[in-house]
This record gives structure tokens, C-alpha cells and sequence, in this order.
């Protein structure tokens, strides 16, 4: 599934929030931490509300984060459970002083949740990247007073 964001903050901030595990977390809608481990490997740490009664799950599992900085790119790949591997890219590309951020991501699992997961993360990243942006903002007028 490939998806596009427009947002109102630089490309070196957005890479900054996509790169690093504790700005990452700070700003993803699911991920409580992100704790760095050797080798660009990272322990996340979610939490989702699931079912008719909003029932909080909780997991971790291990990430890898990879960055390209020439290049504004962040891949993250992660297994899930054994059950699920996903993979992200995002790339990140000035659009004045704005951002343009072309997201790839993959859902591969020998269980039918695609579909599921395309939602989930088409909605959940339409909020980590409005995130990213009101950080950015925020920065700004910290910056300008």
C-alpha cells in the first residue's frame, strides 16, 4: 500500500521524528515507548484497543530502523508475533518549506489481515504524521518567541 502525506514541517524534522525511536513514540497514536537496543534494533512497546468493548492490548516486539539522511529515508521493519511482518518506508522530499512524505507499506502474513492492517495504518499514520506536523509547529513558534 503506498501512501502520501503533506505536512507543514521541514524534511530534516520529519526524518528526525521517523529515525528516532523516542521522537517516534512521542508521536505514533499506538506506540507507548521505543527503546533503543544495539545495531539499530529498537523494542517497541503498543497498545490498542480492540473489540466491541475497547479492550486495551498491550505487546511488544523487536523493530529495526535503518536511515538513509542523503537520501530523507526511514525504513522500519518489524515481526509481529510470528504472525505478521510489516515493513515501512518513508521517504521524505521538501516541498517549499513544507514536506511531501511517500509512505510504502508492506503487510505479509500467512493469516488474511491485510486488509485489516492496510486500515489500521492508513488511519493510524494520517494521525502519527498530523503529529509529526503539530510538533513541528510547535517547535516554530517555541523557536520564534
Amino acid at each position: 500500500m503506498d501512501l502520501t502525506f503533506h505536512i507543514q514541517a521541514s524534511p530534516d524534522h520529519v526524518v528526525e521524528h521517523l529515525a528516532m525511536p523516542h521522537l517516534f513514540a512521542s508521536v505514533h497514536p499506538l506506540i507507548e515507548r521505543m527503546e533503543p537496543l544495539p545495531g539499530g534494533r529498537v523494542r517497541a512497546r503498543e497498545r490498542m484497543m480492540i473489540g466491541p468493548w475497547r479492550t486495551p492490548l498491550r505487546f511488544g516486539y523487536i523493530a529495526i530502523i535503518e536511515t538513509d539522511p542523503a537520501e530523507r529515508t526511514v525504513r522500519m521493519s518489524a515481526d509481529v508475533f510470528g504472525m505478521a511482518r510489516l515493513r515501512f518506508t518513508f521517504r521524505v522530499r521538501p516541498q517549499g518549506s513544507a514536506s511531501l512524505v511517500m509512505e510504502r507499506a508492506e503487510v505479509n502474513s500467512f493469516l488474511p489481515i491485510r486488509g485489516l492492517m492496510n486500515g489500521i495504518i492508513r488511519k493510524q499514520h494520517a494521525i502519527l504524521f498530523a503529529n509529526i506536523e503539530r510538533a513541528g509547529l510547535a517547535r516554530y513558534a517555541n523557536a520564534s518567541t
